[in-house]
């Protein structure tokens, strides 16, 4: 009985990673797009509604003043939601999820992190980081691991270069 609890448990985790995976493998050719950090925030706030609205501190003042991003809205939300589901399996308690000003770029910004930098390459959590890497890379973005502060940042730039610092219409 105990074995087959182990399996359950093995497939299920095994599930889980091929679903957060596949939509980052979507074609690199993808439509990039002005997005409002707002409206992204918002949008992963309702996916993850139903499933874990009890532990997601989802900060939508942070991105109201924020530049619009340049990015594929599908390729960045689905980012988004792995970088979000792998600090909620790795941390009982709230995932905070905002956004904010870095340079000529924004940041949405998941904490605590699951992991420091040193995430195990072959973990769920390891290789969804580095695709997501290689997905954000294709229209300037990437991710910032802070293990210090046990977070991590989505970077997206902002549109025309604009000093995301500055806010909308800078």
């Amino acid at each position: 009985m105990a074995a087959g609890g182990t399996i359950s448990s093995v497939a299920a985790r095994s599930g889980s990673l091929i679903a957060q995976i596949r939509p980052l493998l979507a074609p690199a050719t993808a439509a990039i797009e002005p997005l409002e950090p707002i409206e992204v925030l918002d949008r992963l706030r309702s996916s993850l509604e139903e499933d874990c609205a009890s532990r997601l501190r989802v900060d939508l003042k942070s991105a109201a003043m924020l530049p619009d991003v340049s990015a594929n809205g599908e390729s960045l939300h689905h980012v988004l939601l792995t970088q979000v589901f792998a600090a909620l399996d790795e941390h009982e308690g709230p995932v905070d999820i905002s956004a904010e000003a870095r340079g000529q770029v924004v940041a949405f910004r998941v904490h605590p992190a699951a992991y420091g930098e040193e995430a195990p390459a072959l973990t769920g959590v390891g290789l969804t980081r580095a695709i997501a890497t290689e997905v954000l890379r294709h229209f300037g973005g990437g991710i910032e691991v802070d293990a210090q502060a046990a977070e991590v940042a989505v970077h997206v730039p902002s549109i025309a270069g604009t000093d995301a610092s500055d806010g909308p219409g800078h």
